[in-house]
């Protein structure tokens, strides 16, 4: 579609097929017009004799034909005997023989005529010898008088000659009538006069049409006969008849100046017929030729006279010569045209040496014989004849399917272009420079153009913007012409021109004089094709969409929520302030406090704590009988494994069935077929190649032997491995007479030949050539279908593509269902053979099943990760559940048992889930697999701790206390461990239960399928744990009671209570140290601004996380298709394609609704400014915005063009077959006759269906580039009836996607523009492209995250509400959450992490991790708070006392924890704090010194060591998605819960102090 070669027809108009009169040959055809020895180009032509009909005169036609003539002139005008054979002696018209430059019965090559004939009948009558008269010119070259060398008329039987007698000049008697300037002394007689006035006749018929040149012709003449002086310049060759001298011959010399001034007065005339020099005919063009062929001219018999030029004793009267422009019309003088005014130089063409030359011819122009077919504007006079104009309408055709698409920018071209070839005045802008003579005619070989820069900045203007249907680059910048001036120059200069044309850009406008002023495209041509026509559009109507995005829900909602939590830590942190003045006082005793009511204790919490101590007391009690219920329930759910599925289509994973993007992707299957499968191989030269070309011929050989290679692949089917699969059999074939599968390839410069690279002399001249004229026979592949470099070609900048570095070949295949088994097997070949690679190339490639393989190896690959994961969360718990000091007690105290239970228990978990969740008919996936086994580790190991960890704490108390530990005391202190640790873990666990049923509302059905799978396990894992789990705990104290080996509890070993380390370290740090300076006044002033300064900051950033999901992320680190995916991103430079589908019937005969979709032409009646192809060629000039590329390829465009374009759409005379436009034949005519079309250039509505057939079968050609076949696939006829149109697309293609921002925001404005045209236009009209199901989730992924983030957020409050039974920190865990997930979101922008669906469902599981984090501190702060409250009541009363030696181990044995006054404080001195607390302070840093060591050593660590382990996953999705997210979750939630909540929960506490001591009022479920 590139077509250079089109532009022929801007050089090629002056040529024409003018036929030349049959008489005018005859008088033209002399002989010197023959003197050329045209016997070997005979021979040369004699195969093509009918095939060229303007060499006939080369054959010999001609030339006898004139011989003919000239001998019957002779014979009866002057009685001379033919010398030609009665037949002609040439065989099939070949020149007759040609001997010496002589043909038999020509004149002499010298100029002399033969003097034979005088002598033979001189020698019949007397005896003479030959003689010269040398000494008369002696003697008046000498001073001596005139003198003369001929004087009167001998007549002897019928012939006169001219007597020859010296002597001085007479005066003629009569007076002479012919000679008159010698009339008063002359060396000729009346008679001699008469003889003279015969042979003028012959050139009287000649030149007779310039008086001035007869005249001066008559004047040689009579000089040579009766110049006075004729001795001085005169010889004579004398014979002897009738015994009289006579002048066999006379010869006469003329002066150099004389011959040219006569020259110059016969130049120009010419045969009107023939509108051609009759002397330039003859080849006659110096003084010296005209006096040579005067000399042997037949015209001039029977006078024998011989003329020659000579310095020395020549007649040189050059005063007596007339100018010719004194007398002769323009067209037989060319001085006489400048006087006459504007004229022709040029009219009539031949074929001459295979280039059509238009003739020389300086005259006035000439009305046509009949109306011309263009340039009707000259149908009363023109310098063209009507072939001339009906080649210049043959050439034009291919301009038309160029620029045809705007109707004023070809009227304007046309306008030009008859300007040049037939306008009147060409003399005023036309010169010419240079001639070739050829055959007798003067043809010309180089013009000069003169043209205003105001006009050819006219025709730029209106052709400018015209695009190229298939590219949309517009036709002249392909051509490399960017303005007015290289337009002119490009068109001069073209190589294909048959003559070199010099433009000459003036200032002047006389050119503009000969036709109406130039059209502005914006008249009549479309906006695509014209940028002044384009409408002005409101600011911000091509909007980038990542721009729009910004100003989304999910903006205001988390900019609205920012806010807020200001607001709220604003308002916490001046109501501590406020409270500093109370907090200090010690509240007031009140001894006279009623009993709870039992509203109060559900509220208090006590009914619920009462129920999980009798649980934990009962699992103590009866450990085998309940442990094997949850073996045997958990053996039961597990079995629903055996019917597991797993998903692993794409579409099936991440668009959800009720997706439209997925219901317009089944329509376009239905109507259109799906898209095909592609393979494509990108080759580049090796790193060391440095700056060499990649289009050389011995890498365009061994590209193109690689593709034979794939074409010889055979593949078998495990279902038929007999039946061998090639190519052929899966390829996609678009014509149905051509078995060639479709491949994109520079090969297709070749047809896919080898060989034929290696016969080209110069493959980079070729692949250029071809670049500039892609429509030329040899530059199209296999299919005829032009090659798109922007396909083939990648690396490259704008449109360099000789600079490329890349060759891109393409292979689409077949994709119907059942195909793709055949498919898939050949596809593994032909990875196979890619791997092998290309020696000195590197080839990066990708098949249809590449990805998928790809994911599958992923899937196997990391399975060590997750062990290795599993095992060191193995390594740890033993580590840390245990005692290990000192060393008498490893074995004793290690616990490996029961971290090997936590294990397992996380592991039967996920199977449970697997197995539940599957037997209701939901599938899982990958992501289940890979995700869920670390999330259910991470919260169930941390509740193994947080349960081990609080039973090993209220162990110590016993101990210290003295207490001996039996099976009584164990079943106790698991009880109160339930009721200390229970109600947190399970306030986590339903938060992140009700957190992922919150998120199973995705439409995307990953995220559906994970957030239940989640919610599942993480249940079942919870209900494991504080039954089956906690029997094992229980058995695992008895035996630590006991001093019995872990691994071996047969052997009983020295107990070693007394050894035991009274508290963990990370607790004593907590509370003695971090927790007291922490919550000093000035440290929480800095720690409250420090995060509410990162949580603004998370706020900027949160907004700028990018969406999509690179794929290069998806696939292992050593795929091969990480390099292929960076080369799509940055070496490929198409994008992919977008087509705009049409459904529902539509009735396309109706020209308003051509109109609709249309872009050829624009205006009243013609295709609608806002028509789908304008507005989408429109929107692809800004693609900086649209992500659209400035193309559109409507099948209506080229139909329309194929049904108005002459020689496109034409039809046998049975009316049913299709002749093409390559066809050429007489029985073929046009579809529609140009009379049935309307003003518009419309087709009838009835006959508008009617061609479609035949425009699917028409190829493209260089005579018709409006061709059907790309549109095979464009139209759905209903049960095949090619006048039924259900449906229709139309193909523009995005621009190259480079990054995932691309991808989405081209779909989004997509979409955007089909709905805007849809309410336009009232069309159904949608787009679609194969990647955009894949991204539908981008349309609403921030809605869900929003809408998710915030139940999730709102479940999680009401949870904690409830349970830990207060309004106050409920909110400050849900702030935590908040906070977290938005600098979560920051952290997602700084470490290239991107929004999609597996952030999406990491994002939603971060509630319930951060949750986890918060719910344990506040509960034991909450539970501190209510212990100081019955401390209150109880009048200070110590929380833990023995009664009578009854132990109470409802209450905290460690009075550390709840002192109030340090003189009755019976705690150990190595817990208290260093630093002076308020006592709503001392609550805070006791519960943050018990639950702080249990969060920081049992969830924060045991969750770092599992996702460092994803640091060195083999998956780059476990590393970016799961290491870096998960990390940010932990590392941020470790910080908030252990820095900011703490000094949060002190600012609660105060208020509540403050609320119960001062204002006296509790409400419990308020605080």
């Amino acid at each position: 579609l590139f077509l250079l070669a089109a532009m022929e027809f801007l050089v090629w108009v002056q040529a024409s097929t003018a036929s030349q009169s049959e008489d005018v040959l005859q008088h033209l055809r002399v002989d010197t017009a023959v003197r050329l020895n045209f016997g070997d180009l005979t021979q040369k032509l004699k195969h093509k004799q009918d095939e060229d009909q303007d060499l006939a005169f080369l054959k010999g036609k001609d030339y006898l034909k004139y011989r003919r003539f000239e001998e019957k002139f002779l014979e009866e005008k002057y009685s001379v005997a033919s010398t030609l054979p009665e037949q002609d002696s040439g065989r099939d018209g070949q020149v007759p023989a040609v001997i010496d430059g002589h043909h038999p019965g020509a004149p002499d090559g010298s100029g002399e005529m033969s003097s034979s004939e005088p002598q033979a009948e001189a020698s019949s009558d007397s005896v003479g010898s030959t003689s010269t008269t040398t000494k008369s010119r002696d003697a008046s070259s000498a001073g001596d008088s005139p003198q003369c060398v001929t004087s009167g008329i001998l007549t002897e039987k019928g012939k006169q000659y001219l007597v020859v007698a010296s002597g001085p000049p007479k005066k003629p008697s009569p007076a002479l009538s012919l000679c008159t300037g010698f009339s008063e002394s002359a060396c000729c007689t009346h008679e001699s006069e008469q003889w003279l006035a015969a042979a003028l006749q012959g050139y009287e018929v000649l030149f007779g049409a310039c008086p001035a040149c007869m005249d001066n012709l008559r004047h040689t003449l009579c000089a040579a006969v009766c110049a006075p002086t004729q001795a001085a310049f005169v010889t004579a060759t004398t014979a002897t008849v009738a015994n009289t001298t006579v002048a066999a011959s006379l010869h006469a010399a003329l002066a150099p100046a004389y011959a040219t001034a006569l020259l110059d007065s016969c130049a120009d005339v010419s045969v009107a017929a023939a509108h051609t020099s009759i002397l330039r005919g003859l080849n006659v063009t110096t003084g010296p030729g005209l006096a040579a062929w005067l000399s042997s001219s037949p015209a001039g018999r029977p006078l024998d006279l011989a003329l020659s030029v000579s310095a020395t004793g020549s007649f040189a009267d050059t005063g007596a010569l007339a100018a010719c422009a004194d007398s002769c019309a323009c067209a037989n003088c060319a001085a006489a045209c400048a006087a006459e005014g504007p004229h022709c130089i040029m009219y009539g063409a031949d074929s001459v040496h295979f280039k059509r030359l238009s003739k020389v011819y300086s005259g006035p122009a000439i009305k046509p014989s009949e109306p011309l077919s263009i340039c009707q504007q000259y149908s009363e006079g023109a310098c063209c004849s009507v072939a001339q104009a009906q080649y210049l309408h043959d050439q034009m055709m291919v301009a038309r399917s160029l620029f045809g698409v705007c109707p004023s920018c070809i009227d304007n071209m046309i306008a030009w272009w008859c300007a040049y070839t037939c306008a009147p005045n060409q003399s005023e802008f036309l010169g010419v420079k240079d001639t070739l003579e050829f055959n007798g005619t003067r043809y010309v070989n180089h013009t000069s153009f003169a043209v205003s820069l105001a006009l050819g900045q006219a025709i730029w203007d209106s052709c400018k913007d015209v695009q190229m249907a298939s590219t949309g680059m517009p036709v002249f910048a392909k051509m490399g012409v960017f303005n007015a001036t290289q337009m002119l120059r490009f068109e001069a200069e073209y190589p294909g021109a048959p003559y070199p044309i010099d433009i000459a850009i003036t200032d002047t406008a006389s050119l503009n004089l000969t036709f109406a002023p130039m059209e502005s495209c914006a008249e009549k041509c479309s906006c695509h094709h014209c940028a002044a026509a384009c409408p002005v559009h409101e600011e911000g109507q091509w909007d980038d969409p990542s721009e729009i995005s910004t100003r989304t829900l999910f903006e205001v909602v988390l900019v609205e929520s920012g806010i807020l939590l200001v607001l709220v830590l604003v308002l916490v942190f001046g109501l501590g302030f406020f409270c500093i003045a109370g907090v200090g006082a010690e509240p007031p005793l009140d001894k006279h406090d009623k009993p709870k009511s039992a509203v109060r204790k559900v509220f208090s919490g006590d009914v619920f704590n009462d129920a999980l101590r009798r649980l934990g007391k009962t699992c103590a009690r009866h450990p085998l009988p309940v442990l094997a219920i949850s073996l045997l329930l958990t053996a039961a759910l597990v079995l629903g494994i055996l019917r597991l599925q797993v998903v692993t289509d794409p579409i099936k994973l991440w668009v959800p069935a009720s997706s439209s993007v997925l219901a317009d992707k089944h329509y376009f299957d239905d109507h259109f077929g799906a898209f095909y499968r592609i393979e494509q191989v990108i080759f580049k030269l090796p790193a060391s190649a440095g700056n060499a070309s990649i289009i050389n011929r011995d890498t365009l050989v061994d590209v193109i032997k690689f593709q034979e290679a794939v074409h010889a692949i055979t593949a078998y089917t495990d279902a038929d491995p007999s039946v061998p699969i090639t190519i052929s059999d899966i390829c996609f074939k678009p014509l149905q007479h051509n078995e060639s599968c479709i491949v994109q390839s520079v090969s297709g410069y070749w047809q896919g030949d080898w060989r034929a690279v290696n016969t080209t002399a110069n493959v980079t001249a070729y692949v250029e050539n071809c670049l500039q004229a892609p429509l030329s026979d040899g530059c199209r592949d296999q299919l005829g279908i032009p090659v798109d470099p922007n396909v083939v070609f990648g690396g490259f900048d704008g449109d360099a593509y000789l600079n490329s570095t890349a060759l891109v070949v393409t292979w689409l295949m077949q994709n119907e269902v059942a195909n793709v088994p055949r498919a898939e097997a050949w596809e593994k070949e032909f990875l196979v053979l890619c791997k092998k690679g290309v020696p000195g190339l590197v080839l990066d490639f990708s098949s249809e099943r590449s990805v998928q393989d790809e994911l599958s190896r992923e899937t196997t690959a990391d399975i060590p990760t997750i062990v290795i994961s599993y095992s060191l969360m193995f390594a740890y718990l033993c580590l840390s559940l245990g005692s290990y000091f000192p060393l008498g007690t490893v074995f004793v105290r290690s616990r490996l048992m029961v971290a090997f239970a936590g294990i397992v228990i996380v592991i039967l978990s996920v199977l449970i889930s697997m197995g539940v969740v599957n037997a209701f008919g939901m599938q899982a996936t990958l992501i289940i697999s890979e995700v869920i086994p670390f999330l259910v580790l991470a919260i169930g190991s941390d509740n193994v701790f947080l349960l081990v960890s609080t039973y090993d704490m209220l162990e110590n108390k016993v101990r210290r206390a003295g207490i001996a530990l039996d099976a009584r005391t164990v079943r106790k202190l698991m009880g109160e461990t339930f009721s200390r640790v229970a109600p947190s873990i399970i306030t986590a666990t339903l938060s992140q239960v009700l957190g992922f049923a919150i998120g199973s509302a995705a439409r995307m059905p990953a995220v559906q399928a994970f957030c239940v799978y989640a919610a599942v396990a993480i249940l079942c894992n919870t209900v494991l744990e504080l039954t089956a789990f906690s029997c094992i705990l229980a058995l695992d104290c008895l035996r630590q009671a006991e001093s019995r080996l872990d691994l071996c509890p047969c052997v009983v070993v020295e107990s070693a209570d007394s050894k035991r380390p009274k508290f963990g370290f990370i607790r004593t740090l907590l509370k003695k140290y971090v927790g007291p300076y922490l919550l000093h006044p000035f440290s929480k002033l800095i720690v409250m601004l420090s995060f509410i300064a990162m949580f603004s900051c998370g706020l900027f950033y949160c907004f700028r996380v990018p969406q999509g999901l690179d794929q290069k992320v998806t696939m292992p680190s050593n795929s091969y298709l990480i390099d292929y995916f960076d080369d799509v991103a940055n070496v490929l430079h198409v994008g992919p394609p977008v087509y705009y589908v049409i459904r529902g019937s539509t009735n396309y005969s109706d020209p308003a609704v051509q109109n609709k979709l249309c872009t050829i032409s624009s205006g009243p009646g013609r295709c609608l400014a806002n028509s789908l192809g304008n507005e989408a060629l429109e929107a692809g000039l800004v693609p900086w915005k649209t992500h659209l590329e400035p193309t559109f390829s409507s099948w209506v465009d080229d139909y329309l063009m194929f049904l108005t374009t002459p020689g496109c759409c034409r039809m046998r005379t049975d009316n049913t077959t299709f002749c093409p436009a390559t066809f050429q034949s007489e029985k073929c005519y046009p579809c529609i006759p140009e009379n049935l079309f309307d003003a518009n250039r419309r087709p009838p509505s009835d006959l508008f269906m009617k061609f479609i057939p035949f425009f699917m079968e028409a190829e493209c050609s260089a005579s018709c580039t409006a061709c059907g076949t790309p549109y095979v696939d464009d139209l759905s006829f209903a049960r095949g009836d090619p006048t039924d149109i259900v449906a229709t697309k139309y193909r523009g293609y995005h621009t190259p996607m480079r990054n995932q921002t691309d991808f989405i925001n081209g779909m989004k404005f997509a979409y955007n523009l089909t709905d805007y045209l849809s309410d336009s236009l009232g069309l159904d009209i949608y787009p679609y492209s194969s990647y955009y199901v894949f991204f539908e989730q981008y349309f609403y992924i921030e809605g869900t995250l929003v809408l998710a983030l915030s139940l999730a957020t709102a479940i999680v409050f009401c949870i904690n509400v409830v349970m830990l039974r207060s309004v106050l920190m409920a909110l400050a865990s849900c702030l935590v959450v908040c906070m977290v997930e938005v600098e979560v979101l920051a952290v997602m922008y700084w470490w290239d992490v991107s929004l999609n669906a597996l952030s999406t469902v990491n994002l939603i599981m971060g509630v319930g991790l951060i949750i986890e984090f918060c719910v344990h501190i506040c509960h034991g702060l909450q539970s501190e708070f209510i212990e100081w409250k019955r401390q209150w009541h109880a009048l200070k009363e110590p929380l833990l006392r023995a009664e009578n030696g009854n132990q109470d181990f409802n209450k905290d044995g460690d009075d550390d924890d709840h002192d109030n006054d340090s003189s009755n404080s019976s705690g150990d001195e190595g817990e208290r704090p260093l630093v002076a607390l308020s006592p709503s302070d001392r609550m805070v840093c006791a519960a943050y010194g018990a639950r702080g060591s249990c969060v920081l050593s049992g969830i924060f660590l045991t969750k770092l060591i599992g996702v460092c382990v994803l640091a060195f996953a083999h998956s780059q999705v476990f590393r970016v998605y799961y290491f870096r997210m998960y990390l940010a979750i932990i590392v941020l939630a470790g910080l908030h819960s252990m820095l900011f909540l703490p000094v949060l929960l002190s600012y609660i506490a105060q208020v509540k102090f403050w609320l119960l001591t001062v204002v006296k009022v509790d409400v419990p479920l308020l605080l």
